[in-house]
C-alpha cells in the first residue's frame, strides 16, 4: 500500500495535467488536485489534506510544512520564463490565472529550491514585510 503524502499527490496531479494536455484537455492545477482527491474517495483537495494530517501524527511530514516559499514580482511573463526556466534551469510546477488575460501566478522548482512568481499588483513588492 502506498503512503500518500501531499507531495506524492501533488505530483500525481501535475502528471494528470500533463497527460490530459497531451490529448488537448487543459485543466487548472486546482482542478487536477480535486480530481486526484476524488480518485482517493475524498470530496475535494482540502478534505484530502485534512484527512492525511489526521491519519499521520507527524503533520509536518504530511502537509509539507517547511521552508518559506519566496514570492517574486514579475512584470513580464516572457522575460520571467526566459530567465527562470531557460537560464536558471527551474521547471514550472504549476501556474494559475483567474481567467484569460488576468495576471499570472506560478510556482517554479529546481532541486529543493521553490519559488513563486506573481504578476499580481502588491505581490513580492520591494520594501514590503509580512
Amino acid at each position: 500500500m502506498t503512503a500518500w503524502t501531499v507531495t506524492t499527490l501533488t505530483s500525481a496531479a501535475r502528471n494528470l495535467r500533463v497527460e490530459l494536455a497531451e490529448t488537448g484537455v487543459v485543466i487548472t492545477h486546482g482542478r487536477a488536485l480535486d480530481l486526484v482527491a476524488r480518485q482517493l474517495g475524498y470530496r475535494d483537495w482540502n478534505t484530502t489534506v485534512a484527512a492525511l494530517a489526521v491519519a499521520a501524527p507527524d503533520v509536518a511530514s504530511v502537509v509539507g510544512i517547511g521552508a518559506a516559499v519566496p514570492v517574486l514580482r514579475s512584470h513580464d511573463e516572457t522575460v520571467a520564463r526566459a530567465c527562470n526556466l531557460d537560464c536558471l534551469g527551474f521547471t514550472l510546477d504549476w501556474e494559475h490565472r483567474f481567467e484569460s488575460g488576468m495576471p499570472l501566478y506560478a510556482r517554479l522548482q529546481r532541486d529543493t529550491a521553490v519559488l513563486d512568481l506573481s504578476e499580481h499588483h502588491g505581490d513580492g513588492t520591494p520594501g514590503t514585510v509580512s
